[in-house]
């Protein structure tokens, strides 16, 4: 079987009070190949670029364990393969770095096993994955895409959004998304919760019109 590319996009993510339903995909690109191999059980990863110091080699893989995620629900074993995944994204930078990888097992292994899934059974199972949808949408979809927690199946709104140039600031230390997230607090108040909900569709307007 011939090699399978996939190119998945950085995403900004939980954008102004669109938390955990608004992300935005960005013109910065991880790219992975996926080559299936005869040998069963044999597995081989080569990383080149961010993150190619630390990021492992084994079925701890980010990108292995989607694909397995995947298989699992096919009920089917993880295919013999060798990945090769190049990093433009930074890690740890809060710029869906684990969702490209996530967003990318999947879809490799989707077309290497003919599984014939869609996009959005490879969002429900991604976001079953990752715990919320709004960095592995945008990164499937493009574009700026609203997805709600809590709707079943995941109802998507995609918007286009007009060429828009952002500045990334990264900070000289790593933070994973588990750490940022366990530092919010488990509760706001009302008028916190009124004052985000009034501003989530300005915020959506005002891409869409390139009104910044």
């Amino acid at each position: 079987m011939k090699l399978v590319n996939v190119k998945v996009p950085a995403t900004s993510a939980n954008l102004g009070p669109g938390y955990d339903c608004l992300g935005l995909s960005l013109g910065l690109y991880n790219e992975f190949d996926f080559m299936p191999l005869a040998d069963e059980g044999t597995l081989e990863i080569i990383i080149e670029g961010e993150g190619a110091d630390f990021i492992p080699r084994d079925e701890s893989n980010l990108i292995v364990q989607a694909a397995q995620f995947l298989c699992d629900h096919l009920q089917r074993p993880l295919p013999a393969m060798k990945i090769i995944q190049r990093n433009y994204v930074p890690p740890a930078s809060g710029m869906g770095s684990s969702s490209t990888a996530v967003v990318a097992g999947m879809l490799g292994v989707n077309e290497i096993l003919k599984a014939g899934l869609t996009k959005n059974d490879i969002l429900e199972l991604a976001t079953n994955m990752e715990g919320h949808p709004d960095n592995v949408a945008p990164a499937l979809y493009g574009g700026l895409v609203l997805v709600p927690m809590g709707i079943s199946p995941l109802h998507i709104e995609r918007f286009e959004v007009p060429p828009l140039m952002m500045t990334i600031i990264l900070p000289e230390f790593n933070l994973l998304t588990q750490d940022a997230r366990a530092a919010l607090p488990a509760m706001v108040s009302r008028e916190d919760a009124i004052f985000n909900l009034a501003r989530t569709p300005l915020v959506i307007r005002a891409l869409e019109q390139g009104n910044y």
